[in-house]
């Protein structure tokens, strides 16, 4: 196996079959038919992650691997990068008995601190000791924000002191979203407890793109399950089922009455609440509108203009996805064969 050219791994075939990519997509993703309890719309060629199902290879080569040359993360990400084993031991240095996860693809506004803050207050006999923020770093589409600025402005989270650095770390995941929603989450699920995480918090719209899924699909999956797509019970409680546990969150918004960042479980004044979006923010941002503290911590906005001098532009552009695409966030060392 070759990354960017130069040889990267030894695959073992220990198996070759062949798969209908089209039924695969329509398992991993369901249908309204299929699956109503959370499919809302049927998937379509807007939609990444069913076009790349669709699209795979029907030849499958399935075996273990060997790692033999292996890659070297690029600054900024290589002080973020933290796989399995190396997250585990900086857990146990810090003393972190109780993690719990925050999963992420944005630069991070006001609202998902506040998500941060209030998912680590669930543990045990006390609140998780840690908060590990796992970006989602791959392809990007046009208008996200640029991977640089998403993993600088949550590490800004703890420089600036929104958050204590000994409550609060930044990695990263090599992972190109697929946006499969409730399925999606049992991986992200393996992946942090993988990594020794205790807790995982799940949003609105988590793994999701467009209005396919119910906006609480993975909320479902994870306290109730979901029988069509083969979980009578929730993803822990299932035979062989995850040990870790969900922490499953509803929205956050601006309440002028009560004058705070508040909880839509908890105050009732919806009718005048004022909500984190992420398009409003991102107008604001392209427009060089600085947005109210409230929204957004100034030094985190200060990351964004930082990129956005290097870039050109404060979001992904033709440019920067097709560098992406062919740089990577790697370099390997040249083998010779």
């Amino acid at each position: 196996l070759r990354l960017k050219g130069e040889p990267f791994a030894v695959l073992d075939i220990e198996e070759i079959y062949e798969i209908n990519p089209e039924e695969v997509a329509t398992r991993t993703f369901g249908t309204p038919e299929n699956n109503p309890e959370v499919v809302k719309v049927p998937f379509d060629k807007k939609h990444p992650g069913w076009v790349i199902y669709r699209s795979m290879n029907p030849i499958i080569l399935a075996g273990k691997y060997t790692i033999i040359n292996e890659p070297k993360l690029r600054p900024p990400f290589d002080r973020f990068w933290y796989p399995p084993r190396k997250a585990r031991e900086e857990f146990d240095k810090r003393g972190w008995r109780t993690v719990i996860n925050h999963q992420t693809r944005n630069v991070p506004h006001v609202g998902h601190e506040m998500l941060m803050k209030t998912a680590a207050f669930t543990g045990d006999v006390e609140p998780c000791h840690g908060i590990l923020v796992n970006a989602i770093i791959g392809v990007k589409r046009r208008g996200d924000y640029p991977d640089e600025a998403i993993v600088e402005g949550h590490e800004m989270v703890h420089l600036a002191g929104y958050i204590k650095p000994e409550r609060h770390m930044v990695s990263i995941c090599l992972w190109d979203m697929r946006y499969g929603n409730p399925l999606e989450s049992i991986l992200h699920g393996i992946i942090r407890q993988n990594m020794g995480c205790t807790h995982h918090m799940f949003g609105r719209d988590h793994a999701a793109v467009g209005e396919y899924y119910d906006m609480y699909a993975t909320q479902i999956l994870w306290t109730k399950g979901i029988p069509s797509f083969g979980f009578p019970k929730p993803v822990n409680e299932v035979p062989y089922g995850l040990q870790i546990k969900p922490q499953n969150m509803k929205e956050f918004w601006y309440c002028p009455r009560c004058g705070e960042i508040a909880y839509s479980d908890c105050c009732n004044h919806a009718k005048e609440k004022q909500k984190f979006s992420g398009s409003f923010v991102r107008g604001m941002v392209a427009e060089g509108v600085f947005p109210p503290k409230v929204i957004f911590r100034p030094e985190v906005y200060k990351v964004i203009v930082k990129w956005w001098k290097k870039f050109g532009y404060p979001f992904c552009n033709e440019e920067y996805v097709k560098k992406k695409e062919e740089e990577l966030e790697v370099d390997l060392p040249h083998m010779e064969i």
